[in-house]
């Protein structure tokens, strides 16, 4: 299968993708990178609300855990990116970064999670 519909009530289901069903439907390099542009530029405007990148870091090793919020009310949508980043995992032939992007509504149905992406 490629996807999986999670009816988590009347009102709001979740779509989990996989791994080659995005990749089947990912869009062009170059639509990616005007969409990256555009963010840019609605950030560098102050459209974006995103704080200064926290961090915190493990006790004891280098590793860190990442978290990054935005609301784009723009787009209606609020993000959530959460990184672990283990430099050590090179030595387990893991990522060194590995991440979730969790997306929700701003508006009408406030909270609903649109996406979940890892």
């Amino acid at each position: 299968h490629y996807f999986i519909q999670i009816n988590l009530s009347t009102t709001m289901s979740l779509l989990i993708l996989s791994k080659e069903a995005i990749s089947r439907h990912f869009p062009p390099f170059g639509v990616l990178l005007g969409a990256l542009r555009t963010g840019l530029v609605e950030y560098s405007r102050g459209e974006i609300v995103q704080p200064v990148r926290a961090q915190l870091t493990i006790p004891g090793t280098r590793d860190r855990f990442i978290p990054m919020p935005a609301i784009v009310p723009s787009r209606g949508v609020m993000g959530l990116k959460l990184v672990c980043a283990v430099p050590s995992n090179t030595e387990r032939s893991l990522p060194t970064h590995l991440g979730m992007i969790q997306l929700f509504n701003l508006y009408g149905n406030f909270g609903e999670v649109n996406m979940m992406f890892n």
